[in-house]
């Protein structure tokens, strides 16, 4: 249309005016064949465009089907392994009293502890006296019966801690207590002014646990007794 009126105007245009009508004609016919080139790339763009997101909506569809079967076998395959193992399985008989007394003194072992470890020793020592009663045969029995020394020795009971730390030696405490329970035994017997029970008692110390800083102790006290007897 903007050519047609052009064309009109160079019929009654002057020379001069003709030259510059047929510049912009040209000009303007360039323009609109690059409008319509661009015009027809962008059509065929935006066709490729429609073509690719169908087929990648296709892909996604069939993608989809095969993740929703492949996702029903596996739970099926999972529901069966349930019904396998349910069928496999053997009644859990329940614990005996033995075992529930065992776990009773572990308990209790372990409260009195935490409490000694917190400087309440006398709370420290109805929990181990508790577990001593109620689980005579409780392989924590020795320990136990260490820290009730202990517990006795800080409330300057020291025959009761002299018994209890005797009754630690007697029975089946841990190797590394031997050393600590004999020594506090001759310190008890230091205490009670049983000097000759007191010597003999150190020294055991030294001579079956030299090494340890029981012995060094030990041996401070035997220094301090010199050759007093009982």
């Amino acid at each position: 249309m903007a050519v047609a009126a052009l064309c009109a105007l160079c019929a009654c245009a002057r020379p001069g005016d003709v030259e510059m009508l047929r510049r912009d004609l040209a000009a303007l016919s360039a323009r609109e064949s690059q409008w319509q080139a661009r015009t027809d790339s962008s059509l065929v763009a935006l066709d490729k465009e429609i073509r690719r997101v169908e087929a990648a909506e296709q892909v996604r569809s069939s993608g989809a089907e095969q993740a929703q079967g492949a996702l029903r076998a596996r739970i099926e395959e999972l529901d069966q392994g349930i019904d396998d193992l349910r069928s496999g399985l053997t009644p859990i008989d329940a614990p005996d009293s033995s075992q529930i007394a065992g776990i009773e003194a572990a308990e209790l072992y372990r409260q009195a502890y935490l409490d000694a470890t917190r400087g309440d020793f006398e709370l420290a020592k109805e929990g181990f006296e508790q577990l001593l009663e109620s689980a005579p045969a409780s392989p924590l029995r020795s320990d136990a019966q260490f820290w009730l020394g202990e517990c006795h020795f800080a409330a300057a009971r020291y025959q009761e801690a002299a018994e209890s730390f005797a009754a630690a030696l007697r029975g089946d405490s841990a190797e590394e207590r031997l050393p600590a329970a004999l020594l506090k035994l001759g310190l008890c017997e230091i205490e009670l002014g049983l000097r000759g029970d007191a010597r003999a008692t150190l020294a055991r110390v030294i001579d079956e646990f030299p090494t340890t800083e029981e012995a060094r102790i030990a041996a401070q006290n035997l220094d301090q007794l010199g050759g007093a007897t009982r």
